[in-house]
């Protein structure tokens, strides 16, 4: 998975620790999409950056002059400068739009001026350590004066109402018909599902509410209370997809709020595999400390179905050493742990971790000594749950400095995966289990052939070691005979296999079968937090699943752009991490459940595949068969995942209208007609 060169691409290391080769990670580095993309952080960049119709997300424009072309010492500075400028002018059109006096509207418009310039120079003159809304006291006003106008226009003081948890949202949200609505979901036993509450105060007094969920019939410790932060990202806009864990319902949780800006709350579900089946009603409650109260009603069905590990795995390059990307030793057993409960169950190392290093080779390919297995002891039991293992060796034409022109290369390639191979069922593993990359995204002769040479020798080795490539191809099936051969896994990229129709990822699928492969779909999109949950992350599973593959790979867990999530403002790359890490806490973004949760959707549709393959009545077959048929055409028309924008402008927005529940929708019928098999 290198990055395209020339104009399509940059390529560029995070910040990592000293000991670590900078230029063996792979990086992923696509066109950063952004108003600019920064060479270097010189003064001279930074002054008039190039401008962009999608700044500040297309949400608005300016109130304040010349904060674009103004010299601003530093990326981070610019970026916020630009997103006060944005919200003061989403705010005046906001008063404008209300049903006041001139006079007041008036008034209320020159004070959130008056406020945007005081909190530019708030932005100016102490720096931007976080890109967290709000950005000083005198942003945070500015929302304050929105919240005003609002009240005194005759909006309630305070309003709770469910929502899509996919939807983009807003700071300035308001909902758009009287109601709470009802927030429902059904699900199996032994997997999580998400729900979100929307929540917005006029009063300039209020600064939290009291949220308590409860659920008749249902454990409170199985459902997870959550507030979302909203943080801005590198185009000056702000996406609400922070998950920050509040607790769980045993009790009643404080979730604070400001005037003016909408917040949203975010319910998780998780009946354990022993949960009782049925329907179980309930509600989220709503106050303030001023007296204001609401209720959701809450609607869950539990199905008598029960939920098996998916068979789709799933990974994500997390590299989880500490010195790699965002990983610290102070936040890599809360990675680790968060990704396992996500299904992750296939981590990624590389060689230089001391993980497969051939240092034990001599100069004529003989094992000079034991090998150190530390590393590998160590990586296998930070995940206890997965089932393969990846392992970046970025080869050479060589091994031990033995050239693969040399008799002696073969021999030595064996000789160091025989005593790998040792070592793994030593420690409880099989060499079957891990997977190879040799050469990341071989693209020129040289570097297919250096993929060729190395999967030839290890196969000649005979250690049961499998050799995974991302060969960057239009059609996989059309690689090299020879190399095909020799090769387990091939890895296409999402928007290289968009482009092909569903007939021709038929004939993938029965090609690859046929010849004992196994075919992975893999992404690398970014920044993160503009991608849509729902199209990028969550459907890529049902794309893989159709496809015929049996894996989901995203760039990167880790890689968050060489700052803090909570800072995209100061990035210098693309943020690639669907979580949000600081060297201290790692949290859930939105971005990941939503992977997640395609993993579970996919786990429905092969149970769907079985009914369709082997159950004993005809009629089961059929109708399982028929509805198998009518998910993929739901799939090949939806539009396209890769690179899809999380916006309310988004070039999606028409067919989320219509069908962005339907996978939600297909995924309850499913679960309905599993559970019809049993009656």
């Amino acid at each position: 998975m290198t990055p395209r060169r020339g104009s399509d691409a940059t390529r560029g290391e995070s910040a990592l620790s000293s000991s670590f080769d900078l230029t063996i990670v792979p990086r992923r580095s696509r066109t950063l999409h952004v108003a600019c993309v920064l060479a270097a952080l010189s003064a001279a960049f930074l002054t008039g950056c190039a401008e962009s119709s999608d700044l500040c997300g297309g949400r608005g424009g300016s109130v304040l002059s010349g904060v674009k072309e103004q010299h601003w010492d530093t990326e981070a500075q610019r970026r916020a400068a630009t997103a006060i400028d944005c919200d003061a002018h989403q705010i005046v059109d906001r008063i404008s739009s209300a049903a006041l006096p001139e006079t007041d509207a008036t008034a209320l418009s020159d004070r959130t001026r008056e406020l945007a310039r005081l909190a530019l120079e708030s932005v100016r003159d102490g720096g931007v350590e976080s890109s967290r809304l709000p950005l000083s006291a005198a942003h945070q006003q500015m929302f304050a004066v929105a919240a005003e106008a609002e009240y005194a226009s005759g909006s309630p003081a305070f309003s709770a109402w469910a929502t899509d948890p996919w939807e983009p949202l807003r700071p300035l949200e308001r909902p758009v018909q009287d109601g709470t609505d009802t927030l429902s979901t059904a699900l199996m036993p032994g997997e999580r599902r998400a729900l979100a509450v929307n929540v917005r105060s006029t009063s300039v007094s209020d600064s939290k509410v009291w949220v308590r969920v409860t659920l008749t019939g249902w454990r409170p410790d199985a459902i997870r209370i959550y507030q979302v932060n909203w943080t801005g990202n590198d185009r000056s806009d702000w996406s609400a997809s922070e998950l920050e864990l509040l607790g769980d319902a045993t009790g009643t949780r404080e979730v604070s709020i400001l005037p003016g800006v909408t917040r949203q709350i975010w319910i998780e579900v998780q009946p354990d595999l022993t949960a009782a089946a049925g329907q179980f009603a309930g509600n989220v409650s709503v106050s303030t400390p001023g007296g204001a109260a609401m209720q959701v009603p809450v609607d869950i069905k539990v199905f008598s179905t029960p939920f098996p590990r998916p068979a789709m795995h799933f990974g994500g390059f997390d590299y989880a050493w500490p010195g790699n990307y965002a990983v610290r030793e102070t936040n890599r057993s809360q990675l680790v742990e968060y990704l396992e409960q996500r299904y992750v169950d296939t981590p990624w190392a590389q060689r230089g971790n001391g993980i497969m290093d051939w240092r034990s080779l001599d100069a004529n390919g003989n094992a000079s000594g034991p090998l150190d297995t530390s590393e590998m002891e160590a990586w296998l039991s930070r995940w206890p749950s997965a089932r393969r293992f990846r392992v970046y060796l970025y080869v050479k034409d060589e091994i031990a400095g033995i050239p693969a022109t040399d008799g002696r290369f073969t021999y030595a390639v064996a000789t160091w995966a025989q005593a790998w191979a040792t070592a793994i069922r030593r420690l409880n593993k099989s060499p079957d289990q891990f997977d190879l990359l040799l050469v990341d995204e071989p693209q020129t002769d040289g570097q297919l052939s250096t993929t060729e040479l190395w999967a030839t020798a290890l196969r000649q080795s005979g250690t049961g070691f499998r050799v995974w490539t991302d060969v960057l191809s239009r059609d996989p099936v059309q690689l090299p005979e020879s190399l095909f051969d020799v090769v387990d896994t091939v890895a296409v990229y999402l928007g290289i296999a968009e482009l092909k129709t569903a007939a021709v990822h038929r004939a993938w699928a029965r090609t690859f079968v046929e010849r004992e492969k196994e075919l992975e779909l893999y992404a690398f999109d970014g920044p993160a937090q503009r991608l849509d949950p729902y199209t990028y992350y969550r459907l890529t599973s049902w794309r893989a699943f159709f496809m015929g593959a049996t894996a989901v790979s995203f760039w990167s867990f880790t890689d968050t752009g060489g700052t803090r999530s909570d800072n995209e403002f100061a990035n210098y790359d693309i943020d690639y991490s669907p979580l949000f890490i600081s060297d201290e806490v790692v949290r859930p973004g939105k971005q990941m459940e939503a992977a997640a949760e395609g993993i579970q959707d996919s786990q429905y549709l092969e149970m769907l595949k079985q009914v369709a393959a082997t159950h004993a009545v005809d009629a089961k077959r059929q109708k399982a068969q028929l509805l198998l048929d009518e998910l993929a055409r739901f799939v090949y028309r939806s539009p396209q995942s890769s690179n899809a924008q999380w916006r309310p402008k988004s070039t999606n927005i028409e067919w989320r209208g219509h069908e962005a529940k339907r996978a939600d929708d297909y995924r309850i019928q499913i679960g309905e007609f599993l559970d019809s098999l049993a009656r």
